[in-house]
């Protein structure tokens, strides 16, 4: 019924955050693992996070979190990444809400 994130665009094998951070000595060194979150920024300033997998990828999402109300599946997908709680509270609601009207009407 309810789907949230951010649409994956792109898999790197190249690390641009050991590249700014490091030696780019792409070596396991798991820079992407910690608490700190990395973006690409482009020109008119949106923000696009990177994260990275167990085989030492980076992943490029999108700017922007895509939101879903799907009428034939029962199923809910929530994919947070860098939604704070107030933030996440918030969609937790509408996803409640939309819920509770699909269910009144």
């Amino acid at each position: 019924d309810f789907v949230y994130g951010r649409e994956e665009l792109m898999i790197m094998e190249y690390c641009p955050i050991n590249y700014c951070e490091k030696d780019n000595d792409k070596v396991r060194c798991s820079l992407c693992k910690g608490k700190h979150r990395y973006y690409l920024e482009d020109v008119h300033q949106r923000r696009y996070p990177l994260y990275g997998d167990e085989d030492c990828r980076i992943h490029l999402l999108s700017d922007q979190p895509y939101v879903s109300h799907k009428q034939s599946a029962d199923a809910k997908c929530l994919v947070f990444f860098d939604e704070t709680n107030d933030e996440i509270k918030d969609i937790m609601k509408k996803m409640r809400l939309d819920k509770k009207q699909e269910m009144d009407g």
